[in-house]
C-alpha cells in the first residue's frame, strides 16, 4: 500500500493508514460494473424515448384513419338507409 501512496502522491504517507480501508477504496474506484449499469440504463432510456415517440406518431395516424373510416361508414349508412 505504501507504493500506492508513493505512486499517486509522490511520497510516503505521514500518518498511519488503515490499509484495508484504503484497499477497499481503491477496489471501489477500479470497479466498472456500476458504470456499465449506468450505461445500460441510459441506453434503455433512449430506446424508451424512441418507442414512445414512434407510438405517439403511429397513434395519431391510426386515430385519423379510424375517424375517416367512421365518417365514410356513417355516410354510407345514410345513403343506404
Amino acid at each position: 500500500m505504501q507504493n500506492f501512496f508513493k505512486k499517486w502522491f509522490g511520497e510516503e504517507p505521514k500518518v498511519e493508514v488503515d490499509e484495508t480501508a484504503v484497499q477497499t477504496a481503491v477496489d471501489v474506484a477500479d470497479e466498472e460494473s456500476g458504470a456499465t449499469a449506468i450505461e445500460y440504463g441510459l441506453i434503455a432510456a433512449l430506446i424508451a424515448v424512441a418507442v414512445i415517440t414512434g407510438a405517439n406518431a403511429l397513434g395519431s395516424n391510426l386515430g385519423t384513419t379510424f375517424n375517416k373510416i367512421s365518417t365514410q361508414m356513417e355516410t354510407a349508412q345514410k345513403t343506404v338507409g
